[in-house]
């Protein structure tokens, strides 16, 4: 018997949709995350579920004036001979040209005293469980421009933590020139930072990024109860050589 009923042709359609698409809808998103048998320093692992965000205009949906306010964009180490800019219209554009014996970095991002919900740092201890919160930083990165000449060149996001009095960095580059040396996914720890390279990003293509940070941190610090997190930024930095570097930036969120 051949059914022509169109009711039945559009049942039939919706459940044949359903079986090719339900993997897709079901499947889960992945993260940044450290292996702990550190065979794979950025190893995806399923996202964990996030409940809320713990900052604010993280989308550069506001006035300029206001979001330059809440992602206080700067500059350290160079000198009034350095180009760079750092604007926002529905995203934020970062450029920077520098010549001949320049070091330094941009900064962009979310501080505790603009950007975090309630202008308060974030503790990273979880004290009904005694035990490490989980947080999970994203954001959406394109490189258009990456000009190294053969030296010193970077770009990562940073994780600033307050403990008893000093702060420690645990910085993530999303690309390295190869001038910098990467062994077992570690660029360098001493003193107070430790940086890992966790990818390194095509240019002219855009990326969305959602990194367990609190992974890194308990790698390179080891989470313990009383500390805060008090920042997190994007950066470019570089080191004595000629750079040319353009890129965009967009939703970037801060979630518990």
């Amino acid at each position: 018997m051949i059914l022509k009923s169109k009711g039945f042709s559009a049942v039939l359609f919706l459940l044949m949709s359903f079986v090719v698409l339900a993997p897709l809808m079901c499947a889960p998103a992945y993260v940044w995350s450290i292996d702990q048998g550190r065979s794979n320093w950025s190893k995806k692992s399923p996202r964990p579920y996030i409940k809320e965000r713990l900052n604010v205009d993280g989308d550069v949906e506001l006035s300029a004036e206001e979001d330059r306010y809440y992602w206080n964009p700067h500059s350290c180490g160079y000198s009034e001979d350095v180009n760079w800019d750092i604007t926002f219209t529905d995203k934020v554009l970062i450029s920077l040209s520098t010549p001949y014996g320049e070091s330094g970095h941009l900064a962009t991002g979310m501080w505790w005293t603009a950007g975090f919900v309630g202008k308060e740092k974030i503790p990273l201890w979880d004290t009904t469980f005694y035990r490490p919160k989980t947080i999970l930083v994203d954001f959406d990165a394109k490189v258009n421009e990456f000009v190294h000449n053969n030296g010193w060149l970077r770009i990562g996001f940073a994780a600033a933590i307050y403990r008893n009095g000093q702060v420690l960095y645990t910085e993530m580059d999303i690309k390295c020139s190869p001038a910098i040396n990467v062994t077992d996914g570690i660029v360098y720890a001493g003193g107070n930072v430790v940086e890992y390279k966790i990818d390194d990003i095509r240019l002219n293509k855009s990326k969305s990024y959602h990194v367990v940070v609190t992974d890194y941190i308990q790698d390179a610090w080891g989470i313990q109860p009383g500390d805060l997190l008090e920042s997190v930024y994007i950066e470019v930095e570089s080191d004595g050589v000629p750079v040319e570097v353009e890129m965009e930036l967009d939703n970037l969120w801060i979630r518990n």
